[in-house]
């Protein structure tokens, strides 16, 4: 049994689907938790596996269609589980990590500006902008992080061992904003709105395009599209704007360092890191670069 524990892969042969499906269930039982099963079969035997795995994966073949019809993926000849497994799956897992992080970013720094503004009894942000934010203004270039790539699909297929890189994040901005905001805006406290959530759009904006890796027409569409979306809802809804401000020098200049303040840092943060101690996937793709 301990040996099976230990095993980063185990066939399972000449079994009934019964015994089959009580293997994977002890893999998931006594194996670290932060490890995924996933059962691979080709045939009806091989449903019960399949179906008791974290991820089921069948395969189209002479003994018909069960298995695949059973799993989360199906795949014809076998050789596909290689791309399947370190290039889409590989893909798949850094772009939901990518995209879960900004749609939790997002949302954690206009909180952050709300909380430390909630010692007034007036709301800092209209309810319009609040809604825009998360559907129109940071909407397009949060979800084209989809389409990012680190690396070409051959240098994934040429080194398994980038599936093992993970994601990592950090998030301040949404205090620097609102700090910086408020020690900016003696005098103009009354445009602190337009100063901050401008501030805002462009720190997500900045920071999407932070993360992407490798460029794609419709991320650099998605970002050029938010923010016309928010500069024309600006023109719209004129009321909520004290247009002469938003075309003067001081609001300019004000945005401008308060976006810096909060971005600045974490840009020369990834300058220092990718320098001094690249990921993987930068050695890689700098070395296949020089062959």
């Amino acid at each position: 049994m301990e040996s099976i524990i230990e095993s980063p892969s185990v066939v399972v042969c000449r079994c009934s689907p019964t015994q089959k499906a009580i293997v994977v269930d002890l893999l998931k039982k006594y194996r670290n938790k932060k490890v995924r099963v996933c059962a691979i079969g080709d045939g009806g035997n091989d449903v019960s596996m399949i179906q008791s795995a974290y991820v089921g994966i069948g395969i189209v073949g002479k003994k018909g269609k069960q298995a695949s019809l059973a799993a989360a993926f199906s795949i014809n000849p076998f050789s596909y589980l290689t791309r399947l497994l370190f290039v889409h799956g590989r893909d798949s897992y850094k772009r939901t990590a990518s995209l879960s992080q900004f749609i939790i970013h997002r949302g954690v720094i206009i909180t952050v500006i709300q909380a430390i503004f909630s010692f007034t009894a007036i709301s800092l942000y209209q309810g319009f902008l609040l809604v825009d934010y998360g559907t129109v203004y940071t909407m397009f270039p949060v979800f084209s992080l989809v389409l990012d790539q680190d690396v070409p699909a051959d240098i994934a297929l040429l080194y398994p061992e980038l599936y093992k890189e993970l994601a990592k994040g950090r998030i301040y901005q949404g205090s620097v904003i609102m700090y910086v905001g408020l020690i900016l805006f003696d005098a103009d406290f009354i445009h602190v709105v337009s100063i901050t959530f401008t501030a805002l759009i462009l720190t997500e904006l900045l920071m999407v395009a932070l993360a992407i890796q490798i460029w794609h027409i419709l991320m650099v569409v998605g970002e050029f599209l938010s923010f016309t979306c928010y500069v024309l809802s600006i023109v719209i809804f004129q009321s909520h704007f004290d247009i002469r401000f938003l075309e003067s020098w001081s609001f300019i200049w004000r945005v401008v360092a308060i976006t810096a303040i909060s971005c600045l840092p974490l840009y020369i943060l990834k300058y220092m890191q990718t320098k001094f101690k690249p990921p993987i996937h930068e050695k890689l793709t700098q070395y296949a670069t020089l062959k």
